[in-house]
């Protein structure tokens, strides 16, 4: 599947997918003695073809094939719960394929072309075979045999993949993570997109393509690392979950770009909180222009909903701020932190807006 920039999709299943044929990752080999680089090649190639095939044809799991909806930036899950309900059932399938595929690779024995599994050991691992599983198996060139005892997976390709895929399993099972994980389930999420290397860098890369930023985003990201900010990514990845965010982190706040299939504009360019900004308001007039023009836009004002009072049982957050001859009275408890794109002019108020969160957080 060809990386395009895609707003509305046929399904909802469609909208999820699209993630994981992002994420799937450039092929780079390393060195192994079970699997040669034209091994790992094909193993890549089949690993792709899944993710290509299951967009397609969203069928072969058995996918909702509900027409395409999504979130809003401020609506929560459960304020559509319907909607919900789809998006995890989705979520579900696609995830219990994958840890399937991968708990089989990591535990079977491969012997002539088979790759054979002990229904036991699947077990163990919550990753049981599932009767819908071998329409997409087969599609790609998989014969399943359900035995007594076992899972027998023979492929009609070159022989070196099932050799190629236990050794991407392997290598997962016991490298120590480049990025944080919402759970402990980082293999699976590395089987999934391919990587032999644990390289995660092309995902920046690839969010600076889409949106034709021109190497803007790296300029950023070099800039951050210059001034102290860490790289981080984190994900989430489960059955009620794909989603991630690059995190550029200085010790308060910093810059997230993050995908969220569930959301109408799935990426996002963000700062990564808004700790300090109630002390920056109250020191309105000792700051910049800029800085003072960036609160005026991000915060609302206050309509008088109270819901910063707790009952009434505290003091309203609002501030009352002057700008350019106006006065505003200013609510920090939902600013905007949150925009569809990055602009060099949005980047530079940032990178002044995390120094004064390091002075005001304190």
């Amino acid at each position: 599947m060809e990386i395009t920039k895609i707003k509305d999709f046929d399904t909802i299943s469609q909208r999820i997918l699209y993630g994981y044929n992002f994420a799937f990752s450039d092929f780079a080999p390393v060195k192994s003695d079970s699997a040669d680089a034209d091994a790992q090649r094909e193993a890549h190639c089949l690993m792709r073809r899944i993710t290509d095939e299951l967009y397609k044809n969203p069928a072969l799991l058995d996918l909702p094939l509900a027409e395409d909806d999504s979130y809003g930036w401020y609506v929560c899950n459960n304020q559509r719960p319907q909607l919900n309900e789809i998006y995890l059932d989705a979520h579900k399938k696609v995830y219990e394929f994958y840890k399937f595929l991968y708990f089989s690779t990591l535990s079977g024995d491969i012997q002539s072309g088979r790759l054979r599994v002990k229904k036991d050991d699947l077990r163990l691992h919550k990753a049981p075979y599932k009767a819908i599983n071998k329409n997409l198996l087969r599609t790609v060139g998989f014969d399943v045999v359900i035995e007594k005892e076992n899972v027998v997976l023979q492929y009609a390709g070159a022989k070196g993949v099932l050799p190629a895929l236990k050794f991407l399993a392997k290598v997962h099972a016991g490298r120590k993570p480049a990025m944080k994980f919402a759970s402990d389930l980082k293999p699976v999420f590395e089987f999934i997109r391919c990587t032999y290397s644990g390289s995660y860098e092309y995902i920046l890369e690839r969010i600076d393509a889409l949106y034709e930023y021109d190497g803007m985003l790296m300029d950023l990201k070099k800039q951050c690392l210059d001034d102290g900010y860490k790289q981080i990514l984190y994900l989430d990845v489960g059955p009620t979950s794909f989603c991630f965010n690059v995190l550029l982190q200085k010790d308060v706040g910093g810059f997230r770009i993050g995908y969220n299939p569930r959301k109408y504009q799935q990426f996002c360019f963000a700062t990564m909180n808004g700790i300090g900004e109630k002390a920056m308001l109250e020191d309105f007039c000792n700051l910049s222009a800029d800085m003072q023009k960036h609160f005026v836009e991000i915060c609302r004002p206050c309509n008088g909903c109270l819901g910063c009072t707790k009952g009434g049982r505290t003091k309203p957050y609002t501030v009352e701020v002057q700008f350019r001859d106006r006065v505003f009275d200013l609510c920090p408890q939902f600013p905007q932190h949150e925009w569809e794109v990055f602009t060099p002019d949005r980047i530079n108020t940032l990178f002044e807006y995390h120094d004064l969160q390091e002075k005001y957080a304190r």
